[in-house]
Parts: structure tokens; C-alpha cells; sequence
């Protein structure tokens, strides 16, 4: 069954709203699985494209071009990256920060997506997702510092 391309003209940065400090992404497509999202052609269940973990490191569970499933009207316009934590209550670590901005460059050229185009979940959907304790411009501002 085909379920057409996605093609990102925008990115949406999401919070897992975990506030465990062990590993998440292996919980969170267990998860996924659970709530009935699609497998992708990398074997994941993570509706995500891109997944940071505390320490930095990025796991990608969707190649760029397959349909998301984390944005419920964005998903076939965007890619969705997901930093482990809960910023309500923490901020992300430097090392998060860090590799969002690497992952936002290499995006943003690969894809010609505008800076205003990096947005936070709650930009189109009722949520405070990424957390309350980030501005709106936060990822865009990550961007901004990390191209220098």
C-alpha cells in the first residue's frame, strides 16, 4: 500500500514530555506501536523523523520523504524532530541543543525550508508542545546560533 511522499516545506520540533533521564526512543516505538502508527521503511514505529536523546544522540526512525506521523495536519508537509524531555519542567540539555542545530542546517539546506518555517507543534495544533519553558522562536533561534 502506497502512502504517497512527503514533501517538507517545514519543520515541527516536538518535546517527548518524558521526564525520565534514561533512553527513550526505544520506549516511545514501543509506544508508537501500541497507538496503531505505521512501521517505517527503517523499521521503526516512531511517528518522528528524527529523535534526540539527552546526550545528543540523533536516531532517525523516517527517512525525510516518507509521510510523518506526528503532526496530524502537517504530516505530509513536514518533518517532525523530537527532543527527549519534558520542557514544561527542564530545559534541553546543551548537548540536545547542539545536535538540533546540526540537524536543523543540514534540513533547512538540503530541503530550502525557511528559517520561519522551523515551528514548534503547537503551532498548529492545541498543545503547549514543546514545552512552556521554550519560546515559539526557540528552534528557530537554535538555527540561527548554530549557522552562525
Amino acid at each position: 500500500m502506497n502512502q504517497g511522499e512527503n514533501v517538507p516545506r517545514k519543520i515541527i520540533v516536538h518535546h517527548s514530555s518524558r521526564t525520565v533521564d534514561t533512553p527513550q526512543f526505544g520506549p516511545i516505538d514501543v509506544f508508537h506501536k501500541e497507538q496503531g502508527f505505521r512501521r517505517s521503511s527503517l523499521g521503526y514505529f516512531v511517528g518522528y523523523h528524527y529523535f534526540i536523546e539527552k546526550n545528543g544522540i540523533i536516531v532517525q526512525a523516517r527517512k525525510e520523504e516518507e509521510i510523518g506521523q506526528h503532526s496530524i495536519t502537517q504530516n505530509r508537509t513536514s518533518i517532525g524532530i523530537c527532543l527527549a524531555g519534558n520542557f514544561d519542567e527542564a530545559m534541553p540539555t546543551e548537548k540536545q541543543i547542539q545536535a538540533l542545530g546540526a540537524l536543523l542546517i543540514k534540513l533547512v539546506q538540503k530541503h530550502h525550508i525557511e528559517e520561519s518555517a522551523i515551528l514548534p507543534h503547537r503551532a498548529h495544533r492545541g498543545t503547549h508542545c514543546y514545552g512552556l519553558l521554550l519560546s515559539d522562536g526557540w528552534a528557530q533561534e537554535v538555527y540561527s546560533a548554530a549557522k552562525g
